[in-house]
C-alpha cells in the first residue's frame, strides 16, 4: 500500500514554511512581485498615519529578502510611503 504521508526533517519543514506564504499570498501588498530595485507605494488616508511603514512577512525575510521604505512626495504632490526592494 502506499504511504499516503512523509515525514519531514526540521530543515525541510524550514524550507516548506517560507514556501507557503509564495502560495498563499495573504498579504494586501505586493511583496513578492517587485524585484530587487523595484518599488511600490501606498497612499497615505485619513486612515493611515503618514509614519505608517508595513510589516515585511516573516517568511520573506527568512528567504533574505530585505526592503526599505521612506516617506516621499509622488509625481501628483502626494504624500506617500515608498516601499523598495534592496536585496
Amino acid at each position: 500500500m502506499k504511504q499516503k504521508y512523509t515525514i519531514c526533517s526540521i530543515e525541510e519543514t524550514k524550507v516548506l514554511e517560507n514556501k507557503s506564504y509564495l502560495l498563499t499570498g495573504r498579504s494586501e501588498y505586493p511583496w513578492t512581485q517587485i524585484s530587487i530595485g523595484e518599488s511600490f507605494i501606498i497612499e497615505t488616508s485619513p486612515f493611515k498615519k503618514y509614519d505608517y511603514r508595513p510589516t515585511v512577512p516573516v517568511a520573506l525575510k527568512r528567504l533574505g529578502w530585505e526592503f526599505k521604505t521612506m516617506k516621499t512626495i509622488d509625481s501628483e504632490g502626494r504624500k506617500v510611503v515608498m516601499v523598495k526592494r534592496v536585496a
